[in-house]
């Protein structure tokens, strides 16, 4: 049975074209309270913490709100889906095509849009 599915941004009721934080859109505080609702809440919200720090480490810069999904269960139930639409931006930066200091991340952490992969060291994540 194929289940429907929304993602963060229409879960959230915010608009797709806002996919990005720095435009509006939910970041990790937003994603971790919607997965509290979860069917599978723990299992949830651990997945989608270890999915930022893997993100960092990939360089996936395209970790935005419409890349992470809900199943919608029966009786308004929900989970979290498959990871989908990882990239790492690792090829463009090894080839001169993206500056380290221009590969910003999706999301920010603790509140610090921007973060870039060029000073990603320079930021306090714990």
């Amino acid at each position: 049975m194929k289940l429907p599915q929304e993602d963060f941004c229409q879960a959230l009721c915010v608009s797709p074209v806002l996919k990005y934080e720095n435009h509006g859109c939910p970041g990790i505080k937003e994603g971790m309270e919607l997965l509290r609702g979860s069917q599978q809440a723990i299992h949830d919200r651990e997945t989608f913490f270890k999915l930022q720090i893997v993100f960092w480490m990939l360089a996936a810069i395209d970790g935005h709100a419409k890349n992470f999904s809900l199943f919608i269960e029966p009786d308004s139930a929900f989970r979290m889906t498959p990871i989908h639409d990882v990239l790492s931006a690792y090829p463009l930066m090894r080839a001169n095509s993206l500056p380290a200091a221009k590969a910003k991340m999706a999301m920010s952490v603790k509140g610090k849009a921007g973060i870039t992969i060029g000073n990603v060291s320079n930021c306090v994540i714990l």
